[in-house]
This record gives C-alpha cells, structure tokens and sequence, in this order.
C-alpha cells in the first residue's frame, strides 16, 4: 500500500512547490474549490455542496497542524474523486488519509535524500523546519521510513511513538531506557548505548536524546555498530 500511495502523490505533485508543499497547488488537482477556518469542533472536514467540495478546518489549529489536517482532507477528496467506490468512513479510510497526507507534506524521495545513512535526531528537526510541519510529524515519518524507533516522552508517560515502543507509562519500559528518559527530561542532550536481547543474544542499541521542554524530551532508538554508529534499516 506505501509504494501504491506514493506513486498516487507522485502524480498529485507533478509540477507543485515542494518542499514545503504548496497545498493550495493540489486542491485544483482533486476538486477543491476552497479551503477555509471555521471554529468547529474537530480539526477538520470535507464538505460537498452544490459548487463542489470544500476544505474547513479549525481556526485554532498551530500552522503544522493545520498543514496536516488539510493534506489529510486533500487525501479524502482524492479517494472522493477518484475511487468513488471506496467505502465510507472507516479506521481504514483514516489510516490510508494519513498515510497520503504524511506523503503529500514529506515525500518519501525527497526525506530520504536528507537522511541517507543513519537518521540523527538533528535531522528530525531540520526536516520539521524544512517541509513546514510539526516536530511529531517529522519524527514518526522518519522512523517510518528508516524502520526505527522514535517516542516523546513528557514528565512519566510516553505521549506518542513510532516502531517498537508506544504510548504509556515510562515504567513499562526498561530500566535502561528509563534512566535514559529521566536524564533527557531533566533537561539534557546526548546519546547512549544500551544492550537489548534479539533472537541472536544481547544486541547493541544506540538511544539519542534531547529535551524540548520542561520534562519533554524526544528520544531515538536504533540498532548500533561499532563501524557506523547505527545500522539503517531502510536505504
């Protein structure tokens, strides 16, 4: 379904600003015919009325946000316009919106021009700044792309995650790793080697940290060597 969703936004691309994506550039390309702030509940909707359909999304989005939100619309009305036979909405549907919009805002060629090799955490940030998106964005589609892992964590739990740890108490996690998250939470920035158990024995793991906030700190886990520092997973 990725290589399908990538050659989908390819085509969507052609001829579009990028990076950041000019938004505004693919919704003449999938029957948008206007993308407005409303104060509504949610983040946002597609709306179909009789000029066609219309993007609204809430006026209290942060700009990452709400770039998000309209690529995630911009992905519904394709599948709108295009595969008129998909089923309605359905946890399905949402993933494959998010999916599309997460390669609309970061296409896949162009993020893994900037993170050739082993992925740092520098790099998640330049990405954010670059393609105009949130830092959370940034971090789960580099992890996704390089099959690594990545989490943030603010005061005791993990709010959000990518690959092998997910949202949840710090105390789930190792005693390892939780001594590497009080160390980022307090405030810190570095990196450590931790041993973890694999098929194959004990395997060496390199943890990257740095805080973003009082007792916020984004961390990222890979597998290490010696000769590179990281083993890339992915190209």
């Amino acid at each position: 379904m990725a290589s399908a969703i990538t050659s989908i936004v390819s085509d969507l691309l052609d001829q579009v600003p990028c990076p950041p994506t000019d938004l505004s550039a693919i919704e003449r390309k999938v029957g948008v015919y206007s993308c407005v702030a409303e104060d509504i509940a949610g983040s946002g909707e597609l709306r179909r009325d009789e000029s066609g359909l219309r993007i609204v999304y809430s006026c209290h989005l942060p700009r990452p946000r709400r770039r998000f939100t309209i690529a995630h619309e911009l992905a519904h009305a394709y599948f709108e316009t295009c595969w008129p036979g998909l089923p309605g909405p359905s946890k399905e549907v949402e993933q494959l919106c998010d999916m599309m919009a997460a390669e609309i805002l970061m296409p896949s060629a162009h993020v893994l021009e900037l993170i050739k090799g082993g992925l740092r955490l520098e790099q998640v940030f330049e990405i954010a700044r670059t393609f105009d998106v949130s830092l959370s964005a940034s971090a789960i589609r580099c992890a996704n792309l390089k099959s690594v892992t990545v989490f943030e964590v603010n005061g005791g739990r993990v709010t959000w995650g990518s690959g092998s740890v997910r949202r949840g108490s710090v105390s789930r996690l190792s005693e390892g790793l939780q001594s590497v998250v009080f160390t980022a939470t307090a405030g810190q920035r570095g990196e450590h080697q931790l041993f973890f158990d694999s098929e194959t024995g004990l395997r060496p793991w390199r943890v990257e940290y740095q805080a973003i906030g009082k007792n916020r700190a984004l961390l990222l886990l890979q597998p290490y060597s010696a000769r590179s520092g990281f083993i890339a997973a992915s190209p």
